[in-house]
Order: C-alpha cells, then structure tokens, then sequence
C-alpha cells in the first residue's frame, strides 16, 4: 500500500475550494477547512485501515473526489488559517 516513488508533500483539493489539503508522507496529511472567512487546521496521522485508504484515494483521485493543487496555493490558504487565529488571540 505504501509506494516509495512517490515525492511528498503532494497537494489536494476540493473542486469547491472548502477544504485543502498537504499530505506529507503516506501516513499523514493536514487539511485546512475553508467556511466563509473562517478557517480549521486538521492534522490526520493514519493508524487503521480507512485512514491508510484515503490517503491513498486522495493521491490517487479516487472518483475524482479530489483535484490537484499546488504548495503556493496551499501555503496562501495556510496563511489565511494563520492569520485568522491571531485575531482570535
């Protein structure tokens, strides 16, 4: 299940631009949530089964559930998340 010729991080997202996300190795992404001006940080480390799947499923585009992005697209939205807390603070 784990391919070693992959080169991580890969980008992901969703085609509505709600959610983003950086897998950054065959075990672990983070997604960055987008609602409205609001914005959530999940880190997800796989340890069963369904999590190792859908990994796999986004680096792969399993039915198209998933499109690809890009680390500069990532990384804006990451800044975004980030600011959002510091006002928060």
């Amino acid at each position: 299940m784990v391919n070693d010729e992959i080169t991580y991080p890969i980008f992901r997202k969703y085609e509505t631009n709600t959610s983003f996300f950086k897998i950054v190795s065959p075990k672990k992404f983070i997604e960055i949530q987008v609602m409205g001006s609001t914005f959530f940080r999940y880190e997800k480390e796989a340890k069963i089964l369904p999590d190792f799947h859908l990994i796999n499923d986004m680096i792969n585009h399993h039915n198209n559930h998933w499109i690809a992005s890009h680390e500069k697209e990532f990384e804006l939205v990451y800044s975004s998340y980030l600011e959002s807390v510091s006002l928060v603070n």
